[in-house]
This record gives structure tokens, sequence and C-alpha cells, in this order.
């Protein structure tokens, strides 16, 4: 059982039963608004409109119909459909595979991505699997400082494309891999669209084993992460020649072309129920140079932006710095409580559950960012008790101020921080919870007084009264 939003205890479902009901309540909202217009239409009385002329019959028919249209047109399901369509033109975009085993604050490490050049009726991938090859080439004239967090990890090296990703707003980093893209292989692109590895791993379910005989591996959902871990950082290099290539990353490539053959047998509903969720859930990330499209992107919360809209704001953003494959391996839980207008207290629980291979036994090394609205006080922040105060750095970003720590994991451990601050007065009513792009949803559970109001987990972002 848990306890909704109006405070009514009702029955926990399966995932598998929370995605058949979302589909059958889809499905009632879209065929709502043409059912309305049958049932108008059953109580027209027509014979006596067959008496009126044969123009007269024509418009009634045309306006009876055309409302029907307009009304399930104008529905949000069906509206959001076509407003997604709007924003597929031809053009050259960037498809950023972003690992959310190294979670970065826009969903994952930037380790490959492809090319897509869209016609106006196919598309073709080009992919890139060593961004290192021309990062080299550039930094041999370049240097740009890393931010004080990645440089306190990685101190003197510059920043380049491998690590453009690194603001949480994603159209900020978008614009920041497009330029230095521009910059390292001398083509302006379109816009940006951020894949994570999650809606990957679902896709596998969907589109069944993938064989690649070549690399002597059969990928399934269940192995697909930790197979390419060990082929990519392990067996390539067992090779002395493939060390002279270094070209490590060919079996995603490999995988890529496999994939326009094997999504023909998925049923289209199944691949567009994916694209719907992956949206929702921040796991699909659209950016555009076209200012129009962006801002229809935006307006359906497809790009990853920070929204502090003048009334209370929370995010929690997370970054993996030097701390390996390991973020997918650690759970979180997070409790708000509220006391009284302004006064709040955050506590993030997060527990390090890896250690069985050589990709996830260090330690989860991350860097922690939490997004108030300006004007917020920070009073105290402790991690397993001890006062850590005067080591946070205070950034502005926007109408949000955000407080960073240190926020380090050990594997089979939890560690605990606690966040204490004075929202600012004047702002409106309303509490607005942001979820992390490529994170796995944190348990939230959000405590006014001596009442629970919520409790269930972050899957996207929440809006509360």
């Amino acid at each position: 059982m848990q306890r909704r939003l109006d405070g009514i205890w009702g029955p926990r479902y399966s995932p598998e039963e929370i995605r058949t009901r979302r589909l059958e309540q889809l499905t009632e909202r879209i065929l709502a608004p043409f059912n309305v217009g049958f049932r108008v239409l059953a109580t027209v009385p027509w014979r006596g409109i067959i008496k009126l002329s044969f123009h007269g019959f024509q418009l009634i028919a045309v306006l009876t119909l055309s409302a029907t249209l307009v009304f399930g047109l104008i529905h949000p399901a069906v509206s959001q459909g076509i407003d997604l369509v709007r924003l597929v033109k031809p053009g050259r975009y960037l498809v950023a595979f972003l690992n959310s085993a190294e979670l970065r604050p826009s969903g994952g490490f930037l380790g490959s991505f492809a090319i897509a050049h869209y016609d106006g009726k196919k598309v073709t991938l080009e992919v890139e699997t060593n961004l290192y090859k021309h990062d080299n080439a550039f930094l041999a004239d370049h240097f740009v400082p890393l931010p004080k967090p990645l440089e306190t990890v990685w101190p003197g090296r510059s920043m380049s494309l491998v690590n453009a990703n690194t603001a949480a707003d994603f159209a900020e980093s978008a614009q920041m891999i497009l330029s230095y893209y521009q910059a390292e292989y001398g083509e302006k692109l379109d816009g940006v669209v951020g894949l994570t590895v999650l809606p990957v791993i679902e896709l596998m379910e969907l589109v069944g084993p993938v064989e690649l005989p070549e690399h002597n591996v059969t990928l399934t959902a269940q192995n697909f992460l930790p197979t390419l871990h060990r082929k990519i950082q392990v067996d390539y290099f067992a090779d002395p020649t493939n060390r002279l290539i270094n070209e490590p990353k060919t079996i995603l490539a490999d995988l890529v072309a496999q994939m326009p053959e094997r999504l023909k047998k998925v049923a289209p509903f199944e691949l567009w129920r994916l694209i719907n969720q992956s949206l929702k859930e921040k796991n699909l990330l659209l950016y555009f140079y076209d200012t129009g499209r962006q801002a229809l992107a935006e307006a359906h919360n497809w790009a990853g932006a920070l929204e502090g809209d003048g009334q209370e704001y929370l995010a929690i953003y997370h970054a993996n710095y030097g701390g390996g494959k390991t973020s997918l391996e650690v759970s979180e839980q997070l409790k708000l409580e509220k006391f009284g207008d302004r006064a709040r207290q955050l506590t993030i629980t997060r527990t390090h559950s890896g250690g069985y291979d050589e990709f996830t036994v260090g330690e989860n090394r991350n860097y922690t960012e939490v997004y108030l609205p300006k004007g917020s006080q920070l009073s105290k922040v402790t991690i397993a008790g001890i006062d850590i105060t005067a080591e946070v750095i205070e950034r502005g970003q926007g109408e949000l101020t955000s407080y960073g720590f240190w926020l380090t994991t050990q594997p089979r451990s939890s560690q605990v921080a606690e966040v204490s601050y004075q929202l600012p007065a004047g702002l409106k009513n309303g509490l607005t919870i942001q979820k992390q792009p490529g994170a796995e949803p944190s348990e939230l559970t959000v405590i006014e007084g001596d009442r629970v109001v919520f409790s269930d987990k972050l899957r996207y972002d929440l809006q509360f009264p």
C-alpha cells in the first residue's frame, strides 16, 4: 500500500501492472474526445436534417466532424505526439550516448556518439567510437581549465569534448558539446539528442538478443552493460595489435548497425511507449539550435532544463568523477522535512551495493549539488554526523542557487548527508522537485509537520500544490 498526494491509501502496483494501466489510460484519453463526437453524432435528429437542403446538411456534417477532430487534436496525449513529430526536421544531429553507470549532471559520461543525418526521408548514422583521437589533437594546442569539481580529481587536465556535458541544465551542456565538436571536427550541427543507457537497456528487451559473432558475444538486456564494459576496457586490449589500432568501442558501432532491421520487428506502439517514457523520465533529452523547436521541447519538459519558477524548488544532481562504473550500483533515499513555511531539512542516504567485479568494486566518488530557490540560506551540512558546511561551494544558476559538496560512498556501505536550509520569503505556493537525467529513480519521502504527504519513487519531475 502507498499514500497518494491526496492522503488516501491505495494499492502498490507492480511495474508490469503500472505499464498496463498507463497504456489503458492513454488509450482511453486519446479515444475519449472522438467517442464524445460519435455520441454527439448519434443524438442528431437525422430525419429532420434530411429535409434540409444538400448544402445545409453538408455544413452541419463538416462542423460536427471538425469539432470532433479539434477536440482530439488539442488533447494533451495527442498534441504531445504531434509536437514531437514537429521537432523532426532535416539536418545533422549529434546523438550523445550517455553512460549512466558513470553518472554526470546531464545524464552520464559522454563515451561515444553518433552523427544522425536526416534528409527528410531516412536517417543515416555515423558512429564515433573513439573521442580521444580528436580530443588529443585538440589538446595539443588548446587549454581550457576544468570546472573546480573535475579539476580536483584531474588537476592540470584541459576541458575537451569528452567532459563537455558537466552542466546540470542540458541545454548548457549541449551547447558546450556542440562547441567542442565544431572545434575538434570542423562541422556545425543542428542539435543534440542525449540518450542515457537506461532506455537502451529497455530497448534490448524489445529487440531480443543481438548476436555479434565478430566479438564472440550475444548482447541481452541482462548482460548489456557488464559485457560492454569488459569487452571495451579489458578484452579488447588483451590483443597487443589492438593497442596500436586503439578502437575499443567498435562493438558499439556493430551493435548500432544491426538496430534498424531489428527495430522493424518491434511494434510501433511499443517504441512510442518507450520514447514517451524516456522523455518523461529524462533519459531522452533534446536540444536544438533552432529557437522555435527548442522552445517547443522546453514547453513539454523534454529539454532537461532546471526550471525555478518562483515557488519552492528542489533538485539533487550527482556527478561521478573518478568513481568508476559504480553509479547504477548506488540506490538513494531522499527525505524532505518541512518545518513551518521556510525551514527545511533534506536527508540524502546513498547505499553502494557494488563490489562484484572490477568495474563496481571501487568507491562511488560523487559530487553532489543541491539546487534551491535563489536567496535560500544554507544552515548546515553534515555527512555521517560531521559538519562540512565550511567545505560547501555555493553557485548561482539563474533563479536558483546550488550548494555543492563531495558525497562519496564505499562498496557495501551507506553514506548519509543532512542539509538544513531556510527558504527565502515571498515564494509562491507550491513545490517543484526535479529528477536528474540518467539517474535511477530515488525513493522520495516528503513530510510536512507530522504528516507524510508523499512516499514513492522519484521517476519524473513532480509538482505539489
